[in-house]
C-alpha cells in the first residue's frame, strides 16, 4: 500500500496539469454539428481476451441455432479451440492476451481435477495476465493456491495473476512468503510495440465474500478505491496507456470507468455478457449489445469496454487506436465464435443427422462474421483428451454410500411402482438440499422434477451415479424473490403439467421440489389453489415459519429454471432485472457430488423436510 500512497502527489499534479478533450465520437453523441477531425493514429493495440470459461475444456457439441427457420446444430468452442484462436493471431499487430477470470468451477473437469486440467491448457494459450474471479475462491484460499501453483510451474507460458483489491494475510496460502507478499500482483506493465501498457486487475468484492469461500483474513477492498490507487501508481511511473482487466460485470465496468482518470480500455468478465453484431441474433443467441461498447472516463476521454461471453464459446479480438497524446481514437474488432466442421439437422423422423460436407460448408458460409471454422490447437487438444480419458476412469470414483435406494418420481403419488410415498421423490429432495448447502446466501432451493433423471440405487455412489442423476450442463442461480412470487412460481409450475394449453399439456418434469420450503399440495384444486400453508425454514435456527408474501427471500435454482423454462414464467421475468439475480457458476452435478462426499452416507431426508405434503397432513 505504501507504493500507492507515495504515488498520489505525482498523480494529483499530473492530473491537474493534463487536459483531456472528447474525440469526435463523443462530441457527436453530445450533438455537436461539426465535430473536429480525429487525430492521426499513432499506435494500435490488439487485445485478445476470454472470460468465465468455467472448466469447459470440451466443446459444446450440441449448440443449436436457427438458420432458414430450421433448427441447426453446431459444435462450438472448447478450450483447445480458444487456444487455437489466440495462438493464430497476427502478431504483426502489437497484441495482449488477457483472461478476465473464472477459470474454475462448472464441469466435471473441475469437480475431479480442481483446476489442474484448466491450468495445463491455459499455459498453452500464452495469456499475458489472468485476473482472479470470484469462483477462483470456491475451494478457499488453499484451493486457489493449488491452481496458481499449477499456472506458475512446468512448461508453457505463465500468466501474471492480477487483482488490485484482494489482500491476503501474511502467512496464509495466498501470501506464504515471510514478508507476506501475495502470489499475485495489483497491476503489471507490458511493453507492446514499443509502448508501455499498464494492466490492472480487479475482482468483484461483494459476490466473492458472500458466495465463495475466501479466508476471513483475506481482505477485499472496494473496487473503485483499489483501481484509483493502481492507476495513480501507473501514472507515477509514466504509464499512460491503461487497461483494466476486471471481473466485475459489464454494468459495473461501465459505472466504474466513469470514476477513473487515464483508463483507456476495460476487458471484463463475471456477467457472461454476449457482445456481438446484431446479425448474430438472426440465427442464435441475442447479444446484449454491440462489440465493443464505448464509454468515457473521468477525464471525458473515450474508453473501449468489452467482454467475451462464457464457457469457452468465444474469444474477443479488440483493436484500439491511439493518437500521439495517448487518447483513444478508435474501438474496433469483433467476437470470434470458433466452430467445428460438422453441421447437423433433423431428418424426417426428427433425429439429428450430420449434413454432407458440401452442404455443411454452404451453411457455415452464410453465418454472420463472428462464426469462424477453427480446428482445435493440437497440443491443447492432446492435453484435454488425456484429462478426458482420466475423467472417464475417475467417474468410477466412490463419493459415498447409499444404504438404501432413493426413489424418484416426478409428481408425488403419480407412480406407485416407484416406491416413493405421497410426498414424492427422495432423490429430488436430496438434490434440492445439495443446492441449498452449496449456496451461502439462499434460504430456499428450488428444483424441477425433470432436472433429476433417475433415482439413486442402493450401494456405492460414484461420480458416474451423480452424472446419471443430474446429466445436464446446468449452473446454479441465486434470485431475490418475494414470498408472493415464490407461491406464484409453484402454482405456475404445477399448472404447466396440469392445465392444457390449446389441448396440450406441458411436461410433468415441471413439478417443483424444494429445500428450506414446504407446502400442502392438492392437485384436485384449480390453478392458484393447489399450494397452501407455505413455510420456510430459518437456516440459522432450523425453525419453520410461515412464508411472508411481502418478505424477500434468496432462492437458489438452476439456470434452466431461472430462464423461465418448464413453465417457470415468474423466474424468467425476475431474470430480466439484472439486479435481482446472479449466476453462481456452480455446476449442479458438482454440488451433488460435494454434498454426498461431505456426508459420506446418502439417505433420504426426514419426512418433515419434504417440500410436497398431502393436503390436510401435518408436517
Amino acid at each position: 500500500m505504501s507504493l500507492f500512497k507515495s504515488a498520489m502527489p505525482a498523480f494529483v499534479a499530473r492530473l491537474a496539469a493534463r487536459r483531456w478533450t472528447l474525440v469526435s465520437m463523443v462530441l457527436t453523441l453530445a450533438g455537436c454539428a461539426t465535430p473536429p477531425a480525429p487525430a492521426p493514429e499513432a499506435f494500435r493495440l490488439r487485445i485478445a481476451h476470454v472470460n468465465d470459461h468455467h472448466a469447459n475444456l470440451e466443446p459444446q457439441r450440441s449448440f443449436d441455432i436457427q438458420l432458414d427457420g430450421q433448427p441447426t446444430r453446431l459444435e462450438l468452442g472448447g478450450l483447445p479451440r480458444v487456444v487455437a484462436v489466440l495462438r493464430g493471431l497476427d502478431d504483426s499487430v502489437p497484441t495482449l492476451r488477457l483472461h478476465a477470470g473464472d477459470a474454475l468451477t462448472g464441469t466435471l473437469f473441475h469437480t475431479v481435477f480442481r483446476g489442474q486440467a484448466d491450468a495445463q491448457v491455459m499455459k498453452l494459450a500464452c495469456f499475458d495476465t489472468f485476473t482472479l474471479g470470484n469462483h477462483e475462491f470456491d475451494e478457499g484460499d488453499a484451493g486457489l493456491r493449488s491452481f496458481l501453483d499449477a499456472l506458475a510451474s512446468g512448461p508453457g507460458c505463465h500468466p501474471v495473476v492480477l487483482s488490485a483489491n484482494v489482500v491476503p494475510a501474511a502467512g496464509t496460502p495466498l501470501a506464504p512468503a515471510p514478508g507476506g507478499a501475495p502470489l499475485f500482483q495489483p497491476w503489471v506493465v507490458r511493453t507492446v510495440g514499443g509502448v508501455r501498457v499498464g494492466i490492472v486487475g480487479l475482482t468483484i468484492r461483494g459476490k466473492t465474500v458472500a458466495s465463495s469461500r475466501p479466508l476471513p483474513s483475506t481482505v477485499f477492498l472496494q473496487e473503485a478505491d483499489a483501481a484509483r490507487q493502481a492507476v495513480a501508481a501507473l501514472q507515477a511511473q509514466g504509464v499512460h496507456h491503461i487497461v483494466l482487466a476486471t471481473h466485475l460485470g459489464l454494468q459495473n465496468d461501465l459505472a466504474l470507468v466513469r470514476q477513473l482518470p487515464e483508463v483507456d480500455v476495460v476487458v471484463g468478465g463475471d456477467s457472461h455478457t454476449l457482445l456481438a453484431s446484431a446479425a448474430l441474433a438472426a440465427v442464435g443467441p441475442k447479444p446484449a449489445g454491440e462489440y465493443p461498447q464505448r464509454s468515457v472516463n473521468a477525464d471525458g476521454a473515450p474508453v473501449c469496454v468489452v467482454q467475451a461471453w462464457e464457457y469457452a464459446k468465444a474469444v474477443g479480438v479488440l483493436d484500439v487506436g491511439f493518437d500521439a497524446a495517448g487518447r483513444v481514437t478508435s474501438c474496433g474488432g469483433r467476437l470470434v465464435l470458433p466452430i467445428g466442421e460438422g453441421v447437423q439437422r433433423k431428418d424426417a423422423a426428427g433425429r439429428w443427422q450430420p449434413l454432407p460436407a458440401d452442404q455443411a460448408q454452404a451453411l457455415r458460409q452464410r453465418l454472420s462474421p463472428e462464426w469462424q471454422l477453427v480446428a482445435p490447437d493440437p497440443a491443447a487438444q492432446a492435453v484435454m483428451q488425456d484429462y478426458a480419458r482420466q475423467l472417464g476412469e475417475r467417474l468410477r470414483d466412490k463419493v459415498g454410500e447409499a444404504p438404501a435406494a432413493l426413489c424418484h418420481e416426478r409428481v408425488p403419488g403419480s407412480t406407485p411402482a416407484s416406491g416413493c410415498g405421497p410426498r414424492g421423490s427422495d432423490t429430488a429432495q436430496v438434490v434440492a438440499q445439495a443446492f441449498l448447502q452449496a449456496s451461502r446466501r439462499a434460504q430456499i432451493a428450488l428444483q424441477n422434477a425433470g432436472g433429476v433423471r433417475t433415482g439413486v440405487p442402493q450401494g456405492t455412489v460414484t461420480v458416474d451415479t451423480a452424472y446419471r442423476v443430474l446429466p445436464f450442463a446446468n449452473t446454479l442461480v441465486e434470485m431475490a424473490l418475494t414470498g408472493a412470487e415464490i407461491q406464484a412460481v409453484l402454482e405456475e409450475a404445477i399448472a404447466f403439467h396440469r392445465d392444457p394449453v390449446n389441448g396440450v399439456r406441458g411436461s410433468d418434469g415441471a413439478h417443483p421440489y424444494a429445500a428450506g420450503l414446504r407446502w400442502q399440495l392438492d392437485l384436485q384444486q384449480p390453478r392458484g389453489q393447489r399450494v397452501s400453508a407455505l413455510e420456510v425454514r430459518d437456516r440459522a435456527t432450523g425453525r419453520w415459519q410461515p412464508l411472508q408474501p411481502d418478505a424477500s427471500y434468496v432462492v437458489v435454482t438452476s439456470d434452466y429454471l431461472a430462464g423461465g423454462k418448464d413453465g417457470y414464467a415468474t423466474l424468467g421475468r425476475v431474470q430480466a432485472d439484472a439486479s435481482r439475480w446472479v449466476d453462481t457458476g456452480l455446476y449442479y452435478t458438482q454440488t451433488f457430488v460435494d454434498h454426498v462426499r461431505a456426508a459420506g452416507t446418502l439417505r433420504p431426508l426426514p419426512q418433515s423436510d419434504y417440500a410436497n405434503r398431502p393436503a390436510g397432513t401435518a408436517p
